[in-house]
């Protein structure tokens, strides 16, 4: 945004009355701190002038499968697709779903090693998710700095934070930054997870704290994924629940500062459980608003690998609360040599703070 900007002469002495305590908060430490609740920030009237944009990109990678590697679209074949999609794109913030962590592969730290490496266009450090499937948050560091989780630590060449689940039976929460999602209607939020829950059913969300570097504006992210089935209404009450964690796990840890949800919610924005979020659950001060603004909002995520179709399913979304959407969501619907990356479609939105 560009806005005109008219000089005229001003005597000095008031000047420097007027500039001088701008000064020395320009001038202090900007040292990590703990989390808490959001402060006013201050702005000087050179920072006025700008609205600091920033992209966040949101992406399901689609975990490796024996069945995709039999038709010939495996995670060794579509890998390097998808970190060129990303290289690409540049995002600020980036949110992937879908990595894995266990015993037969370890796509999340093959892809941290690679979004962290050094001919990357963009300095990333990582706020890793935990579990067997990580919601993994890159970091631009050129233009963020992480204040939530505090304790960084360098792991195969890379800055790692976080990686810690809230809900393993650990008293020191301090630095747990994941959370397992609600499996069906009647465990808590934050509830342990039983080991008879299936792996299909094991979904987390993980968040990070971060401080705008020329703004000090406080930004919190989430990254999430969803239940997927949708063949009862149970199904729904599901997600519903795990929407509602986020939603009440984010207000109570983060009163008063911005915040973006991203990632894979496996359900429409007409759905009765995005409404449901959306309308914050009947508290006013927790609603978000849909990132999708645009006429072009008609555009799905979900591919399927379909040959030649244009996916209209649209199931991967960014929420807001107290920013500005520059620029819609929008969903990429690029091939490469005929072949998608992954069954889902990575979709990008830029915001502004107010």
């Amino acid at each position: 945004m560009t806005k005109e900007i008219r000089l005229r002469f001003i005597p000095i002495f008031p000047l420097l009355l007027i500039w001088q305590p701008w000064f020395f908060i320009a001038c202090g430490s900007a040292a990590p701190r703990e989390s808490g609740p959001a402060t006013t920030p201050q702005k000087n009237s050179a920072d006025a002038q700008q609205t600091h944009p920033f992209t966040v990109m949101s992406y399901n990678v689609l975990s490796p499968n024996e069945s995709d590697d039999a038709l010939g679209r495996g995670w060794e074949i579509r890998k390097s697709l998808i970190v060129k999609q990303i290289r690409e794109q540049q995002p600020d913030i980036l949110l992937l779903q879908e990595l894995v962590k266990d015993d037969k592969s370890n796509t999340a730290e093959w892809m941290r090693r690679q979004l962290t490496a050094k001919d990357m266009p963009l300095p990333y450090a990582v706020v890793g998710g935990s579990g067997a499937e990580p919601e993994d948050i890159f970091v631009n560091t050129d233009k963020f700095e992480i204040i939530f989780p505090k304790k960084a630590r360098t792991h195969n060449d890379y800055t790692l934070f976080g990686e810690t689940l809230i809900n393993t039976g650990n008293k020191d929460s301090l630095e747990h930054n994941t959370v397992y999602l609600p499996p069906d209607p009647l465990t808590a939020c934050s509830s342990a997870i039983n080991q008879a829950t299936p792996l299909e059913s094991r979904k987390t969300a993980s968040w990070a704290h971060l401080q705008h570097i020329a703004s000090r504006r406080e930004l919190v992210v989430a990254n999430v994924h969803l239940y997927w089935r949708h063949e009862t209404s149970k199904d729904n009450t599901i997600r519903t629940e795990q929407l509602r964690c986020v939603s009440s796990m984010l207000h109570q840890r983060f009163p008063g500062i911005p915040k973006i949800v991203g990632g894979d919610i496996n359900a429409e924005l007409v759905s009765d459980e995005i409404n449901l979020f959306l309308g914050g659950f009947g508290h006013p001060d927790r609603r978000f608003q849909s990132a999708s603004l645009q006429p072009n909002d008609h555009l799905g995520t979900w591919n399927g690998f379909c040959a030649d179709c244009t996916p209209a399913l649209k199931i991967d979304h960014l929420f807001l609360q107290d920013l500005v959407v520059a620029h819609s969501s929008t969903p990429l619907h690029q091939k490469f040599n005929k072949h998608w990356p992954s069954d889902h479609c990575p979709i990008v939105a830029t915001f502004e703070f107010k």
